[in-house]
């Protein structure tokens, strides 16, 4: 799992996947959440960004399904139904975005 603490900053123009699960077996829902958070160009959290946020599979093969679409609110979206089946590769990278912001993708989740 990995985790960040950030500043409060500007206006949000970039998406970040600050948690993620290390590991996750293959068709199960993921043991832990995923956590996208709007931050400025500087990398500070923005507090005030709503919207909605959408996950993908970046890299790697199989099926991201579950709840891949979160509103955000105060800056932060919350991803906690999310599993990947038939990836043969062993392991993929989540992509995260939202209307007007650049999009963010994960570090590597070993499946």
């Amino acid at each position: 799992m990995t985790s960040s603490v950030y500043l409060v900053g500007d206006a949000a123009t970039k998406l970040a996947v600050v948690t993620t699960p290390g590991s996750v077996e293959n068709a199960a829902n993921f043991p832990s959440s995923v956590e996208v958070y709007a931050q400025d160009a500087n990398g500070n959290w923005d507090p005030n960004w709503t919207g909605d946020v959408t996950l993908s599979l970046a890299t790697g093969d199989g099926l991201l399904s579950g709840s891949l679409t979160a509103s955000a609110t105060g800056g932060y979206a919350e991803f906690t139904n999310v599993r990947v089946t038939g990836v043969t590769t062993g392991s993929v990278t989540l992509r995260a975005t939202a209307s007007g912001l650049s999009p963010a993708t994960s570090a590597e989740v070993t499946v």
